[in-house]
């Protein structure tokens, strides 16, 4: 697969997030007239610990699956490793989801007692089961590098969910379940269509001996998928408690903001997996992983210096008088999120030489020096203290990560330029970002985004040869092609 070809199916997958986000904007204005910060908090509350129950229940299947289906030779063996896989998964999630869905009531007495959200806790509980079986589906199609097609399955997806959720709320007076009604009925409608595509690879018989292998693999990762949880996900519980609901609910909208930067990422992250198990023993691999990297964070940081510096535009005019001080978070979330993607995708060598182990003890490692700082951190600076600790874990996580994966299988990334740009851009563009709300200071901000454009050039993240990949991978060439 030729570079641009990488970067066109990077484009077709950020184009889902790019389409998300914008679908996103443009309700946020109605989703916050309606609902209020605390009912934004019970939200955050019930995303944080969905996602805690994810990692813990995957038990690190979604990578393990990916390296062994895309490193089996015989559609025979995908496919018993492909339902192995599903086999476990719902022996696993089925009797959780039953359970959560008839003690509903008891749910929201211990985490909402003065909410009324045990309907929110039920629908959001069913979606959560769809939402995995839609997942494990798309991974399949995205190791068999069948991405036009799971680009289309995930577009439809993406239009339906905020279709209904709008209609709920604005037709039916619903509220906050509307949001996970929308998840629902949306994955319930595309799900017939992954189960088609896919179906050569889910009635096989099943393997033990894969399904151990697979354990080996992913078992380490639990700890490691816990670490991050307790890094990224446990935001909500210690706002709740040492701030205030109406804070969470605050910290919500600046990271609904600040996950923007996933039109940057999400591209990249959902085929850069595939694209390097499958090419790894090729020759000439290092130095196209290095390019890859060098242009990934390039545009990474491009997309944090720009979201940062116009946080507080954009927050005050869609989130109206109510969010308004959620742009005091964004730079800092927006950061974090940055620094996190950085840290974690590029270790191939742990992944390569199946070394999950490493993540395990670097996981633990990292989430104590996160809990260590969370408890003073967000007691005394509120949730600014919260998100730079996270930032802090986030570069112990890199650190580590980068050390053990070069051991063990050396790529030649240049992460002196790369430090170097983030290490002079960060202060430019935090700089801008805690300014006011006000059209007197777009001038500055665009000034101090036109100086991190310039170092990325500078530094050499971003060479002129490389202007149409980099086209290729944000804008997808069948798109450019319609417009025309």
């Amino acid at each position: 697969m030729r570079l641009r070809t990488f970067a066109f199916n990077a484009g077709l997958y950020s184009f889902i997030p790019f389409l998300q986000k914008l679908i996103g904007l443009l309700t946020v204005p109605v989703m916050t007239s309606i609902l209020n910060p605390e009912e934004y908090g019970v939200i955050l509350v019930i995303a944080n610990t969905l996602n805690i129950l994810t990692f813990v229940l995957n038990m690190g299947l979604d990578s393990a699956l990916t390296i062994h289906f895309c490193q089996a030779e015989k559609k025979e063996e995908k496919a018993s490793i492909a339902s192995t896989v599903l086999f476990f998964r719902l022996a696993t999630y089925l009797p959780l989801v039953m359970a959560v869905t008839l003690l509903a009531g008891y749910v929201e007495d211990a985490l909402f007692p003065d909410h009324n959200a045990s309907a929110a806790v039920q629908i959001s509980i069913m979606g959560f089961f769809l939402v995995m079986l839609a997942n494990h589906f798309g991974i399949i199609l995205r190791c068999l590098e069948l991405h036009k097609l799971r680009f289309y399955l995930t577009l439809a997806q993406v239009i339906l969910q905020p279709a209904v959720t709008l209609y709920l709320v604005l037709q039916q007076d619903w509220r906050m379940e509307a949001v996970y009604m929308g998840t629902l009925l949306s994955n319930a409608v595309v799900l017939p269509w992954f189960l088609y595509y896919v179906r050569d690879y889910l009635w096989a018989r099943l393997s033990p001996p894969e399904f151990k292998s697979m354990m080996r693999y992913g078992l380490p990762l639990i700890p490691a998928g816990l670490a991050f949880a307790a890094v990224q996900h446990t935001s909500g519980f210690f706002i709740q408690n040492f701030v205030s609901l109406g804070a969470a609910g605050l910290y919500t909208a600046a990271f609904s903001y600040a996950s923007l930067l996933g039109i940057l990422t999400a591209g990249f992250t959902r085929i850069w997996a595939p694209y390097a198990q499958n090419r790894f023993q090729e020759p000439g691999m290092g130095e196209r992983f290095a390019q890859i990297h060098r242009l990934y964070c390039g545009i990474l940081f491009l997309g944090t210096a720009f979201l940062a510096l116009f946080s507080a535009e954009v927050i005050h005019v869609l989130m109206g008088e109510k969010f308004h001080d959620a742009y005091f978070f964004a730079p800092l979330i927006v950061t974090a999120q940055a620094v996190y993607t950085m840290a974690d995708f590029f270790a191939l060598g742990i992944d390569i030489k199946r070394q999950t182990k490493h993540r395990m003890w670097i996981g633990i490692i990292y989430s104590m020096i996160f809990l260590a700082l969370a408890f003073p951190g967000t007691k005394l600076f509120g949730v600014t203290g919260l998100v730079i600790c996270q930032i802090l874990a986030y570069v112990v996580l890199g650190l580590l990560l980068q050390r053990v994966s070069h051991r063990l299988h050396p790529l030649p990334y240049d992460w002196k330029a790369v430090s170097s740009v983030w290490a002079i851009g960060i202060p430019l563009y935090m700089a801008g970002g805690l300014l006011e709300p006000s059209w007197a200071y777009v001038g500055i901000k665009a000034g101090l985004f036109a100086a991190c454009c310039l170092l990325i050039i500078v530094f050499g993240l971003i060479r002129r040869n490389e202007i149409g990949t980099l086209f290729d991978m944000l804008i997808p060439l069948s798109l450019r092609k319609k417009a025309l």
